[in-house]
């Protein structure tokens, strides 16, 4: 009977030790499960770490000043030329001949001035503004008509064997009475060139005054 009891309280204390040992095996399982042992080679993600980025202040306009437009220089008004045919023209308004001279000179027909020279007389300031060509060549000029030269520096009469003055010869043949004055009073005295425009290219014996007033309504 004791013997049976005994039996009994052995079987009672190994059934509580066993629960007891389970429940420990149990929580240890469980543990190990919750933590990676230390040979185990699972890599964990860790998440990175942000750092917040610093914004920029923005950088602040500066408003544009206006480039001010430089003014356009004024135009330079040009200095008129003088007129140096109005006192000369004055002067000489009851000589028809002469007073022709002064304006076809003045108005850039270079033969009317070379003509007016040889017949400005002691008018020194008639001279002057033939010498001039109507004072548009501020130089002394010995001839106005392009291409004429001089026998001499200075001299009245030109070099006759050039070809310009036969060019003049042919204008003079054509009716330019300029031309034919231009031979006569301009040339040699008793030379060819003299007598083609003493007769105005054989248009007459002599003119008179000169081919200019002889012919000024052919």
């Amino acid at each position: 009977m004791r013997a049976r009891r005994l039996r009994g309280f052995f079987a009672i204390g190994a059934l509580i030790l066993f629960a007891s040992c389970a429940v420990n095996s149990d929580e240890g399982v469980a543990e190990r499960a919750s933590r990676p042992s230390d040979g185990d080679d699972t890599l964990v993600a860790i998440p990175p770490t942000v750092t917040p980025t610093a914004t920029a202040a923005p950088t602040p306009t500066s408003t544009p000043v206006p480039t001010a437009t430089p003014e356009p220089s004024p135009t330079p008004v040009p200095t008129p030329t003088p007129d140096l045919s109005l006192p000369l023209i004055e002067m000489f308004r009851d000589d028809l001949p002469i007073l022709g001279l002064i304006e076809d000179c003045r108005d850039e027909i270079d033969m009317a001035c070379d003509v007016l020279r040889a017949r400005a007389g002691d008018a020194e300031n008639l001279e002057q503004f033939a010498k001039q060509c109507g004072g548009r060549k501020r130089a002394i000029r010995q001839f106005c008509t392009g291409g004429v030269q001089g026998v001499t520096v200075g001299s009245i009469p030109f070099s006759d064997y050039l070809l310009e003055v036969e060019q003049v010869g042919e204008q003079c043949e054509d009716g330019d009475m300029t031309a034919c004055d231009f031979l006569y009073f301009r040339s040699d005295s008793g030379s060819v060139w003299q007598e083609l425009g003493k007769t105005c290219a054989a248009r007459t014996e002599q003119a008179v005054p000169d081919c200019r007033t002889a012919f000024a309504d052919s």
